[in-house]
């Protein structure tokens, strides 16, 4: 263990870089600032306590430290840069202050042990990658005030079961959830005016998504191989879904409504059991028609035709059952 002067402000850039055999580290209660690579792959480095006194850290300050598991920072931090975490693969332990309002680019990617981490009160901005490949993490509550999540900033967070999202949220980039195949359900934000490209892409255990009435566009690969997702319903306003936007999906039956003006030709692709229901004349109901789909007008006959196939899968299994036990 390092014991630094108490003197000491800055940790200048890349001070510690591959000091392989640090273990430990003693900030003094008069540090303000650490440099970028300031402990890049101090791979003994096993727990770090970052004083109040710290109001800035720069890139990549921890990545790469192996054997990092417990990290506790300050309140002086409101930001938590790019890089800083990433590859930390024995971290499971986070603490963050309630000041933090922004977390960086790939700042925790591929920290496969993290399972508990507090989300700060005061989060503003969620950056690209900054949790990817964080397959031990199970839940995450944001509170009002996240505006932004990134590219991929949750992709192939295996574990993630359940994610609560504020309203103020206005954007989320392109496939923010891809790959957590163990999310079940997620309510859109209302602030949120498209699904983003491959957002939920391969989550195959998605089976409830709540989309509100302002999203105007569902971007491509959206849901794809979602196969779990067996019925949604598309809110008015909703004018174009994109191609593959639903491919492969375990999809039943979608609720489609009359401002619908565009569906690529694969929106739907290997959708094998589909029932569209939309308005008689509408553009869905045409191009489900066009494209050989089944296609009810209301959602009383959508529920007698789900109803009326249950009974005849129903009545198959009962007698493929009986044959069965007939069998010697």
């Amino acid at each position: 263990t390092v014991k630094l002067s108490k003197e000491l402000t800055t940790i200048g850039e890349a001070a510690f870089a591959a000091c392989k055999d640090l273990v430990g580290i003693v900030f003094p209660p008069a540090l303000t600032s650490i440099e970028n690579h300031a402990f890049y792959g101090c791979e003994s480095l096993q727990r770090i306590n970052i004083p109040d006194s710290v109001t800035e850290l720069e890139e990549s300050v921890f990545e790469g430290c192996i054997h990092l598991e417990n990290v506790s920072l300050g309140n002086g931090i409101t930001k938590i840069p790019p890089h800083a975490f990433s590859r930390c693969t024995a971290l499971k332990l986070l603490t963050l202050p309630d000041g933090v309002e922004e977390i960086g680019d790939f700042a925790f990617d591929q920290c496969p042990m993290l399972a508990e981490m507090n989300v700060p009160g005061g989060l503003r901005r969620v950056g690209s990658n900054a949790f990817s490949l964080c397959s031990s993490l199970t839940e995450l509550h944001f509170s009002d005030g996240l505006a932004y999540i990134g590219e991929s900033a949750f992709k192939v967070c295996r574990g993630l079961t359940k994610i609560t999202l504020p309203d103020s949220v206005k954007k989320i980039e392109k496939e923010a959830f891809s790959q957590c195949s163990s999310l079940q359900e997620i309510r859109i934000p209302s602030g949120v005016n498209h699904i983003s490209e491959g957002m939920f892409e391969y989550c195959n255990n998605l089976r409830s998504i709540v989309l509100h009435g302002l999203i105007k566009r569902i971007e491509k690969n959206a849901f794809r191989s979602c196969v779990n997702l067996t019925k949604i319903r598309i809110p008015e306003n909703v004018l174009r879904i994109e191609e593959s936007a639903f491919e492969a999906c375990g999809l039943k039956a979608i609720i489609l409504p009359a401002t619908v003006k565009y569906i690529d030709e694969t929106a739907f692709e290997d959708c094998l059991d589909l029932i569209v229901c939309a308005p008689k004349g509408s553009y869905a109901a045409n191009f489900a028609r066009r494209n050989g789909i089944k296609t009810v007008y209301s959602e009383e006959a959508l529920a007698r035709e789900l109803e009326r196939i249950a009974r005849r899968q129903n009545s198959f299994f009962g007698k493929l059952f009986k044959k069965m036990r007939k069998t010697p």
